[in-house]
């Protein structure tokens, strides 16, 4: 693991993971394979492929 590299990607850059991962809280830990995508990533599937991009929206203190 000489290799390593960590990078944060905002959740609007990959709804997919998000979405994945919302649907995970609700499971029991463990390794869970899917024969096809679940329900909740057919939307974003379809933005993704069709080449939809959404921007980051970020408030900036007031100083």
């Amino acid at each position: 693991m000489d290799n390593v590299e960590v990078k944060y990607i905002y959740r609007e850059a990959n709804f997919c993971a998000d979405a994945l991962a919302k649907l995970g809280q609700g499971e029991v830990a463990g390794i869970k394979f899917f024969k096809q995508p679940p329900l909740c990533l057919f939307h974003h599937l379809l933005a993704d492929a069709s080449g939809v991009k959404f921007e980051r929206l970020a408030l900036r203190d007031k100083f």
